[in-house]
């Protein structure tokens, strides 16, 4: 079976509502689904969460970011960490670390993939929340966490290794551009098609879909206006770039000195310049 007749049969598997997850995918889900009940209590949500190690463990660490932690108090605990992040970011970080863990089955083969992918959505969302706060309106907590998840039709992909081994196979960086897989506008059909069902399946709000669609598509306005616009800035500038990025569209620091071109009222180099020890400190928290 050739890439192409996969990937139609994964569409069409999403189509009918029939996506697999791993386990833990699942186990995530319900806990976001508890913590949405507005009945519960912060004792419950920390227990939840505790039961969970690589997701305490991720609420502790961003707790302890530059990014959010400006007292630099060490945070030791869940409770505390929930209490300073608040649960929308808590939230946030259960559906970012789900998106990782889609992965997590893949073959080892894979695993460099994924470690590069994860990094790549960890910059963008650390360098999304930057930029939304400190030049647009737009809430830097829901731009973190579109640059989490941006990329989940590439984790569900290899995912699906397990079942379609040939998936992967050749050139990662020309795989999925040919020409029946690529639009007139040079969209990647299968990433907006498959990943809009993804984030539908794991009911994240068509708001934040229509943002990280905006980078599928790649169009970009000035000043950065949309949180879409926002994001794909983000993913432009990040200093790892996904694994399935085509070479002609790969960017480098060229490109910041190009961008800040169309930005008169400030200097985004100058921003992202400022704000790197919090990009680092975040996008390590979510590395961990």
């Amino acid at each position: 079976m050739d890439k192409a007749e996969i990937l139609n049969r994964i569409k069409m598997e999403a189509e009918h509502g029939e996506l697999i997850f791993p386990t833990s995918v699942k186990k995530a889900i319900e806990v976001k689904r508890i913590l949405d009940d507005p009945a519960r209590d912060l004792d419950a949500a920390a227990r939840l969460i505790k039961s969970d190690p690589l997701l305490s463990a991720r609420v502790v660490a961003v707790a302890n970011s530059t990014a959010f932690n400006r007292s630099r108090k060490t945070i030791t605990n869940v409770p505390a960490a929930i209490t300073l992040l608040g649960l929308f970011l808590v939230k946030s970080l259960i559906l970012g670390v789900a998106v990782r863990q889609i992965a997590e089955s893949a073959t080892t083969a894979k695993r460099e993939l994924i470690a590069q992918l994860w990094k790549h959505s960890a910059y963008v969302g650390s360098i999304a929340q930057v930029i939304a706060r400190r030049i647009t309106k737009h809430d830097p907590e829901t731009a973190l966490f579109a640059g989490m998840i941006h990329e989940i039709c590439w984790f569900y992909l290899l995912f699906r290794t397990k079942d379609y081994p040939d998936l992967f196979e050749g050139d990662i960086s020309s795989l999925w551009n040919k020409d029946d897989e690529i639009d007139n506008e040079g969209e990647f059909i299968g990433e907006i098609e498959v990943g809009t069902l993804l984030l539908k399946a794991l009911s994240i709000p068509d708001s934040i879909i229509d943002t990280i669609a905006f980078v599928w598509r790649g169009y970009q306005t000035f000043p950065p206006t949309s949180l879409g616009s926002v994001l794909l800035i983000a993913n432009q500038l990040a200093p790892i770039q996904s694994p399935f990025t085509l070479p002609i569209y790969q960017t480098n620091q060229d490109h910041l000195v190009k961008l800040d071109l169309f930005f008169k009222d400030y200097s985004l180099s100058e921003i992202l310049a400022e704000s790197e020890e919090e990009v680092d400190s975040l996008t390590n928290a979510l590395c961990l």
